[in-house]
């Protein structure tokens, strides 16, 4: 049986007293809702994993992320908050709003600042720590292959609706929409036409009904699309939703 959000628990002997870890996995198309020990809260995306202690001690409060993340933080001056994920970058937090993107599989980190401060720690090209203080409403991201950052100016709601269980767009190009859709419904698209990465949309779509989205793009700029049946040849089953685009 395969459980949308799989749980477990570790433990560490240190010196003192044991620590114990809790590990949270969503599947893909799968989002979840964690209440830190702090009370801060996380929403994990799909395909995402979240590993944090049982509870907080000393002056800093570390949690550690593979994927998607939207925190919403708990301000204790006495104790930063600082996410770790797989490559060379954290970020550290007070009390803040914010969403982090760190898949192990991508080159990229990706980190949107809603409110509050958030401080980004990085290894530059020649290894060496930089840091850049992020202000509301800005997007920065980290490239792994060559380690340089850059600020990007999106549409804030579009990178954080997913947590809510919302597709926004605005005036968003067809390559993010097809990104956006593929991790929210667990979909493989083929574009078969690649005059149709002219396109950009506009819209607020709720629910999980992937083709009364394909219905819009069909409706507003002739957009064909077709559900391809899955392989079952050599008992090969794609657990991808696959749609062909032309």
């Amino acid at each position: 049986m395969v459980l949308p959000l799989l749980i477990s628990t570790l433990y560490f002997a240190l010196k003192e007293d044991p620590v114990e870890y809790i590990e949270i996995r969503t599947n893909p198309g799968m989002v979840a809702k964690v209440d830190l020990p702090d009370k801060s809260k996380v929403w994990l995306n799909s395909q995402s994993y979240l590993k944090y202690p049982q509870k907080f001690t000393g002056d800093t409060r570390y949690v550690e992320i593979n994927g998607e993340a939207y925190f919403s933080i708990q301000k204790d001056k006495t104790k930063k908050f600082i996410v770790n994920t797989p490559f060379d970058i954290k970020a550290e937090v007070l009390g803040t709003e914010f969403n982090i993107e760190a898949y192990k599989k991508k080159n990229q980190v990706t980190t949107t600042l809603v409110s509050g401060s958030v401080r980004l720690s990085f290894l530059n090209k020649d290894n060496k720590e930089e840091s850049v203080i992020m202000k509301p409403d800005e997007e920065i991201s980290y490239n792994i292959k060559n380690k340089k950052i850059k600020l990007h100016t999106s549409y804030i709601p579009t990178q954080i609706a997913w947590k809510d269980g919302l597709v926004i767009l605005r005036n968003t190009p067809f390559e993010e929409v097809l990104k956006i859709l593929s991790k929210r419904f667990n979909t493989n698209f083929i574009v078969k036409n690649d005059l149709l990465y002219n396109n950009s949309f506009t819209g607020t779509f709720s629910g999980q009904h992937l083709h009364l989205i394909l219905e819009h793009f069909r409706l507003s700029t002739d957009i064909q699309y077709k559900f391809i049946d899955p392989d079952i040849s050599q008992n090969k089953i794609s657990e991808k939703t696959i749609v062909e685009l032309y």
